[in-house]
């Protein structure tokens, strides 16, 4: 049986030639078969690198763009830290703030608790000062919280409110080298006294 063999349309480059003498070049094979396998590949590798792309310069010219990539990385380098650091100073800024919370709900549920005799404002601020030592990140620094106790001890009256107010003075870590002050975060407290 005879194998009927159809011819492969060659692709016309002319539109892409840059000069008279690549017009004349095509991707189809020269003689039947030629296109098969790793040869085809090469073939079109070579057809490539003598083309020319829109600056003029062909495919297998060595451009040097080492220095564009370090600047590349430069220019996205400063933002990108930035963004990093940001979300830790955010992080430490809500967990402290979250700490201080909880920090005055232990002072309130100290203070409120049934004991006789009932807790005295002095027990509360301890209470309260141990809870922020043991849990409040400060990298170091020595900032202790401020505890007003403003309603004082329950006096042994059923649902009176007792309130614990706790302050404290968060410095940032790396915002403040660029002149950002510290922030002052603040949690009250109001339970009953049981």
């Amino acid at each position: 049986m005879k194998k009927t063999i159809i011819p492969k349309k060659n692709i016309d480059n002319d539109a892409f030639a840059k000069t008279p003498g690549m017009a004349k070049q095509k991707f189809g094979p020269a003689r039947p078969g030629d296109f098969s396998g790793a040869k085809a590949t090469i073939r079109v590798v070579e057809v490539l690198k003598k083309r020319r792309n829109a600056v003029g310069r062909t495919f297998g010219d060595a451009i040097n763009d080492s220095g564009a990539t370090a600047v590349e990385f430069a220019l996205i380098l400063i933002p990108l830290l930035l963004l990093i650091f940001g979300i830790i100073e955010f992080g430490l800024l809500v967990f402290n703030q979250q700490m201080i919370t909880n920090a005055s709900r232990e002072g309130a549920r100290a203070g409120i608790a049934l004991h006789s005799p009932k807790v005295s404002v002095p027990a509360i601020q301890s209470r309260v000062s141990a809870f922020c030592a043991d849990h409040l990140v400060t990298f170091g620094t020595t900032a202790s919280p401020i505890i007003d106790v403003p309603t004082g001890p329950c006096g042994g009256v059923f649902g009176q409110p007792l309130t614990v107010r706790v302050q404290f003075q968060y410095d940032y870590l790396f915002l403040s080298n660029f002149g950002i002050g510290p922030k002052t975060l603040v949690a009250v407290s109001t339970m009953r006294c049981e």
